[in-house]
């Protein structure tokens, strides 16, 4: 039986608007196995961004516990195990225009301290692996929607983590560059044995996955 790498417990995210309490999450418990590869679905506003940003340690549940390997997550903890256990992809690709490609998936290493040599052979070893050997000194401006995504990717990749969390990564891409960026994303999961949860709105994605959850009304829902 596989290990559970992320676990949420009793999940709550409340927001103050206009003096009123604005409830997004209702209590939300969940697991997530290191062989997990799971379709998180909802309508627009649903949550579903609120949901990933707690479980990748961007915001911070108003009630509730996240564990990382069976350990809860404390405050002064959170960006550490940010920068060594979960990879985030956005669906703006948000690389840095300045660097190029092979700068931009070195950077997180970097972050980590690693020595700048390992950081690049580590980024140039994963751009081959996105299939993006020859435009590793190219600038974000240069590549396609697609290539900009895969760059992502690797990013999100760079420090090994045991989580990848993706929001809509495939949302501003036509069809056919969507299903080669989404292949690229899930046999990389695969392949390293990385859990990942994937928001989206393009159900042909969904039963390429291993689980399927929707948010509605502030609950997750197993759907079968």
């Amino acid at each position: 039986m596989a290990s559970v790498v992320l676990s949420l417990r009793d999940i709550k995210k409340t927001y103050t608007q206009s003096g009123n309490q604005l409830s997004i999450l209702n209590g939300i418990s969940f697991d997530l196995s290191a062989n997990d590869t799971v379709a998180l679905t909802g309508a627009s506003g649903s949550g579903k961004t609120t949901l990933l940003q707690i479980m990748g340690l961007i915001d911070s549940p108003t009630e509730g516990a996240v564990s990382i390997d069976g350990n809860v997550v404390k405050a002064d903890l959170r960006d550490q195990y940010r920068r060594t256990h979960i990879g985030f992809v956005y669906q703006h690709h948000h690389l840095l225009p300045e660097l190029t490609a092979l700068e931009n998936v070195a950077m997180p290493q970097l972050i980590a301290g690693q020595a700048r040599n390992e950081a690049n052979e580590r980024a140039r070893s994963l751009l081959h692996e996105m299939g993006l050997d020859h435009r590793a000194a190219h600038l974000p401006a240069q590549l396609s929607g697609g290539e900009q995504q895969r760059v992502a990717i690797a990013r999100a990749l760079a420090n090994s983590p045991k989580i990848l969390l993706a929001d809509e990564p495939t949302g501003n891409l036509d069809d056919r560059t969507a299903q080669h960026v989404f292949e690229t994303l899930m046999l990389a999961a695969q392949q390293k044995n990385i859990a990942a949860v994937v928001a989206t709105h393009n159900m042909e994605l969904v039963r390429y996955m291993s689980r399927h959850v929707e948010l509605r009304l502030g609950a997750l829902d197993e759907r079968h």
